[in-house]
């Protein structure tokens, strides 16, 4: 049970994730035969691809549009892989008082999105990822557990206004998205925080669990990004799945943000010359 968890919270969790058949992660052997087996050539040309990403360190981009390319078999690797993560997640999100509506970004197959509109099943639910067949599996997953109301939008950040019609939301989530943009080109960066303001109210915040494996340096880089659309580091904190620790942090725009009762930051702008 996680510091300040009750019983309850980690029973309905648990719930949560049965609902959306997040039963993972599975022995790797059982794991490799059934994704082979059950989703023949298209099952195979994953498990090869995923090898030689995992070993290349190569983008994931391709890795995520051959997993949806099958939404039962994007289903089950999301099990495998993200159970974990998503149970801390959502264990997490749990010390939030939920919002009127949320957005997440990077949402991929919408399987988490929907996990934390169970969480917080009176707020508007939404995501948004890059490419476009995991966004099309997001919606025909949503009509298999009864997630209609969920909506989702394919946009990608870099590009000008692309989040232009996307209404906006009180909260948005990016689990994980950020160690993929952080490196991305200032005059993608131009875009990229442009959409992000499209997307949010003056008193919205954004919420970051990063893969940052030097966060005291990471952190500088994407306060001062984030710093170009007035939104500041308002807090930060850890979250631990396992042996892993994800580093937290969420902002908004100083004396308008709701407060969360997380640990606050420092207060942090980086020299223009580690950009």
């Amino acid at each position: 049970m996680m510091k300040g968890e009750t019983l309850s919270e980690m029973n309905n969790v648990e719930e949560i994730l049965r609902k959306f058949k997040l039963d993972g992660p599975y022995p790797q052997d059982k794991y490799i035969r059934y994704v082979e087996k059950t989703f023949g050539k298209d099952g195979a040309k994953f498990i090869d691809l995923a090898d030689a990403t995992l070993s290349s360190g190569s983008s994931l981009r391709q890795l995520y549009g051959r997993k949806n390319k099958n939404k039962d078999m994007s289903l089950y690797v999301s099990s495998h892989c993200n159970t974990s993560l998503y149970r801390g997640i959502l264990n997490w999100l749990s010390n939030i008082a939920p919002p009127e509506s949320f957005i997440e970004l990077g949402c991929e197959n919408g399987v988490l999105t929907f996990c934390v509109s169970d969480l917080w099943p009176n707020s508007t639910a939404s995501g948004v990822d890059s490419i476009g067949i995991a966004i099309s599996t997001a919606r025909k997953l949503s009509y298999q557990f009864g997630k209609s109301d969920a909506k989702f939008y394919v946009a990608d950040f870099a590009q000008k206004d692309s989040t232009a019609d996307i209404p906006k939301s009180n909260i948005l989530l990016a689990p994980f998205l950020f160690h993929e943009l952080l490196d991305c080109p200032d005059e993608d960066w131009e875009y990229i925080a442009e959409n992000i303001k499209q997307m949010m109210f003056d008193n919205s915040l954004l919420i970051t669990i990063n893969r940052f494996p030097w966060p005291s340096v990471q952190f500088p880089r994407l306060d001062s990004r984030l710093s170009k659309i007035g939104i500041s580091r308002i807090s930060t904190d850890a979250l631990q799945v396992g042996d892993e620790s994800f580093p937290t942090a969420v902002y908004g725009k100083l004396g308008l943000h709701t407060p969360l009762g997380l640990p606050e930051a420092e207060s942090t702008v980086a020299d223009p010359g580690i950009i």
